[in-house]
């Protein structure tokens, strides 16, 4: 097993989670009560389990309308009915060997099964046979447009989100598993909607879409913040929580909005069919429950279903272009910035704010969402003291903070990096110690070198480092801190003293310093953002270049190539800006970077 995690992906390997179950006796399903919709703590099995489903029971359900919006309602049922007679007259290409056979070129490794056994890499073992069976299936459902009965049985395996009790269900997350032929079904509909859905969207959905991360998103908004800190403009963000997103979205509304995008006909009428109807069982720690029905469930966790929430929850932007609301940065204007469900509006006026407020709120209303106002935050940041005003929600006050944690990343009302850092210290120093646990296991001492190098790379980088190609003037301090971590692995490891040489213990173990993973994941994403398909990304960061402003991430950009004697005007107008920096050298301190 150990030579297995050597030769493969480390933390990605399933290798690892089995090994690291077993040395270090955690199991993340070991049975523990919960309570029930009364609040009673359930402790025998058929308590729990039956706890569970009315949980999931409860919540797959699409929220009522208000009374005043009732028209609302009837419109989007009368629209959908004319949508579906359109698409039922449309005829659709036939499936073709070539497209399954690069649907399953596309298909990843060790993926749960749904209700029934079967598993990606059977399909893919099964040659011509199972290839030609599937073309045919396929063409069948697009032919007389039906689900086969197993499509519609699902299996809901309930995990636990990692915040607050485990006996609140509330904190429980449901990942439906479904059959594993309706996912290549799945799969082949994306790759023929993908460029038409996505030339539909904003720049400012970045979620499900081919290129993009959370790194887009805390770019312009880090971008914006820094751009009016420097005029001493104080910038008020509100951080909304929509509440039970995928559980709870208004099917025949999403159904609507990928009509609105481009994606209609055959292809529109089987995924709404693949959605309306779903035979329910939940996978818990105890057993799995019986089954239940439920209608038109967009099922969180299948291919579709990200694409489906991300279009229909951009459609607030675009209500907000349409009405011309949004903050500017030179001649770009802003409305929100989205990643599935995770919103993030910035304004600098009372009044805007509250405009934004009013119009986010009616969208929810017409949408039949929710954004849970206790969760929704709002933060001015700015160098000054500087007075809240009351900002309301669903009638209720939303409360201000000092830091709030948007996606992965911590921002500050001071803009200044130091809780990010704090609490990358702490999961940093928390990471080190189990991998250092395991590594000092018996079982590993042959080889407990060369898997804590590797978990080095596949852990804890990753946790120290994410997102840092956004962050801009982070300063020397706390990059030597970032250092002392991974010089406290490294030491702990090779079983050196403290007052073993830092630059000996990188040059060992063929490790660069903290200043070179941030330059070369900033490289990275200059490269991205030059070449992107996003606009305004591409928008801000010009705009950054013509300002000129030393607070900007282009400033830093430019300051990082003269130092490594790299000509940066050149690379941007020439989009050659991809380049290795582990080549670069400080000679005056003698470290890499």
């Amino acid at each position: 097993m150990t030579e297995n995690l050597l030769n493969t992906k480390g933390i990605n390997d399933r290798e690892f989670w089995k090994l690291k179950r077993k040395l270090l006796n955690t199991y993340d399903e070991d049975p523990y009560p919960v309570r029930d919709k009364n609040n009673k703590l359930c402790y025998e099995a058929e308590k729990q389990i039956s706890a569970y489903q009315e949980h999931y029971k409860e919540i797959l359900q699409t929220r009522p309308i208000n009374e005043d919006l009732k028209q609302i309602d009837e419109d989007v049922n009368q629209i959908f009915s004319y949508y579906l007679k359109q698409a039922q007259t449309d005829t659709i290409k036939e499936v073709s060997i070539s497209e399954i056979e690069e649907v399953l070129k596309e298909l990843g490794k060790s993926k749960a099964s749904g209700p029934n056994p079967i598993i990606y890499e059977m399909i893919k073992k099964g040659g011509p046979l199972v290839t030609t069976f599937l073309c045919n299936l396929f063409n069948k459902i697009l032919t007389e447009r039906k689900m086969p009965k197993d499509w519609l049985r699902v299996t809901i395996k309930s995990i636990f989100k990692n915040k607050g009790s485990k006996e609140d269900l509330k904190n429980q997350r449901g990942i439906f598993l479904s059959q594993t032929s309706s996912k290549l079904m799945e799969k082949l509909i994306l790759h023929r909607i993908r460029e038409t859905l996505e030339s539909n969207m904003t720049d400012f959905q970045n979620y499900a879409r081919s290129g993009r991360s959370t790194s887009d998103n805390l770019f312009m908004l880090r971008s914006t913040i820094d751009y009016y800190m420097y005029y001493d403009i104080p910038v008020t963000v509100i951080f909304y929580d929509l509440e039970k997103c995928f559980d709870r979205l208004w099917l025949k509304d999403c159904m609507l909005d990928l009509w609105d995008s481009g994606v209609n006909g055959t292809l529109w009428e089987i995924i709404y069919k693949m959605n309306v109807e779903s035979y329910i069982a939940i996978k818990t720690p105890i057993g799995n429950s019986s089954e239940f029905a439920a209608k038109e469930v967009v099922k969180q966790g299948t291919i579709l279903a990200a694409n489906i929430c991300a279009n229909s929850v951009d459609k607030l932007n675009v209500k907000f272009r349409k009405d011309n609301i949004g903050l500017k940065v030179g001649s770009l204007a802003i409305p929100n910035l989205a990643f599935q469900d995770d919103i993030a509006q910035a304004n600098i006026s009372y009044r805007s704010v509250t405009n934004s407020l009013t119009l986010t709120e009616t969208f929810q209303n017409a949408k039949k969402m929710k954004f849970n106002d206790q969760k929704t935050k709002a933060m001015i940041v700015t160098k000054k003291k500087s007075q809240t005003s009351k900002l309301t929600l669903n009638k209720n006050e939303i409360k201000y903070c000092d830091s709030y944690k948007y996606l992965g990343d911590i921002l500050n009302r001071k803009n200044t990096y130091d809780d990010m850092v704090t609490s990358r210290m702490s999961t940093a120093a928390k990471t080190v110690n189990e991998i250092i646990a395991l590594t000092e296991h018996s079982f590993m001492k042959p080889v407990s070198i060369e898997i804590g190098l590797k978990l080095f790379k596949a852990i804890l980088i990753p946790r120290i480092f994410h997102n840092c190609e956004t962050w801009s003037n982070i300063g020397h301090k706390t990059i030597k801190e970032f250092d002392k971590v991974m010089l406290n692995f490294l030491k702990r490891l090779l079983h050196l003293p403290r007052s073993a040489p830092n630059l000996a213990v990188f040059s060992e173990t063929g490790t660069l310093n903290a200043q070179h993973f941030i330059w070369k994941a900033k490289a990275n994403f200059l490269y991205r953002i030059v070449n992107s398909r996003n606009t305004a990304l591409t928008e801000m960061f010009t705009h950054q270049i013509n300002s000129n402003l030393p607070q900007c991430w282009a400033y830093e950009m430019k300051s990082i190539c003269d130092q490594i004697k790299i000509p940066f005007d050149i690379l941007y107008m020439l989009r050659l800006c991809y380049f290795d920096i582990q080549s670069a050298c400080n000679s005056s301190s003698g470290r890499f970077l």
